[in-house]
């Protein structure tokens, strides 16, 4: 069956112009990117974006609790060979906003995607293709998610041992991974902290965990 998207929510629609219009700002060449309509339904890859709250996370709350959707997203070519991704952000009783970015984490994203394609597990769980970020420890993956209870997980930020790059881990595999990296994270925040006390400094405020609002 291999490995679906999703499909842009028709609420969306009418912003993708000028999103379009701001495209020119990433290409190579701008006169390259075409003012001509959006079609909502050829967007490139259209996906879920979810986020994780580390504080939930931490507190041993359900999954359904520590993750959040929080963005849709899709993917344009800039010339060149690049792409970027447009993420349309949800944020209840706020002004949904688009933002844009492109670099080497979208281009692996995509690399990690079209290897899972060719993969014998994706082809035969039938997955949707979904992006996890949990921004507190600066941690991005591919989500692949069945609907018959088959999911996977794929890191495509840097990290050694268990949420090694490229590494296709479960569930249980990923909250283990995530714990020790937030473990580590923390006591490195309390000793960044004990210093800028002893200094009498001010401290930074933490980062919340999860997409505004």
């Amino acid at each position: 069956m291999g490995i679906s998207t999703g499909t842009l929510p028709r609420r969306y629609y009418a912003r993708l112009d000028a999103a379009h219009d701001r495209l020119r700002l990433f290409a190579a060449n701008p006169e390259s990117i075409s003012p001509a309509r959006v079609d909502p339904l050829k967007v490139v890859m259209p996906h879920t974006v979810w986020f994780l709250h580390l504080g939930h996370f931490l507190a041993r709350q359900p999954w359904n609790r520590a993750v959040r959707r929080g963005a849709w997203a899709y993917y344009f070519p800039l010339g060149n060979g690049r792409m970027a991704c447009a993420h349309l952000q949800i944020s209840p009783g706020k002004p949904e906003s688009i933002s844009f970015t492109e670099g080497p984490l979208v281009d692996k994203l995509l690399r990690l995607v079209q290897r899972a394609e060719k993969d014998n597990r994706s082809r035969r769980a039938g997955l949707e293709f979904r992006v996890l970020i949990a921004p507190a420890v600066h941690f991005v993956c591919v989500w692949l998610k069945g609907t018959r209870g088959a999911e996977f997980f794929i890191p495509a930020t840097p990290g050694k041992g268990p949420l090694g790059e490229g590494k296709w881990l479960t569930r249980v595999e990923l909250r283990q991974g995530l714990l020790a990296r937030a473990e580590r994270h923390l006591a490195a925040q309390a000793r960044r902290d004990q210093l800028l006390r002893e200094r009498g400094e001010k401290l930074p405020m933490s980062p919340a965990g999860g997409p505004p609002g």
